[in-house]
């Protein structure tokens, strides 16, 4: 019973923890990559505009 307690104190909120972590990681990540191809339509559309002159 004791091996248990120690489990579920210890063991269940780190869990939960590391779960944050990794959602917060994968949240930023992505972001990072959507700021990267923002910027690469960006440039594709200013290139168009510019042949287009």
């Amino acid at each position: 019973m004791n091996n248990i307690a120690k489990i579920t104190t210890i063991g269940l909120p780190s869990a939960i923890c590391l779960g944050l972590a990794w959602v917060g990681l994968r949240i930023m990540s992505n972001e990072r990559k959507l700021i990267t191809r923002e910027i690469e339509l960006r440039l594709q559309l200013d290139a168009k505009n510019i042949k287009g002159f």
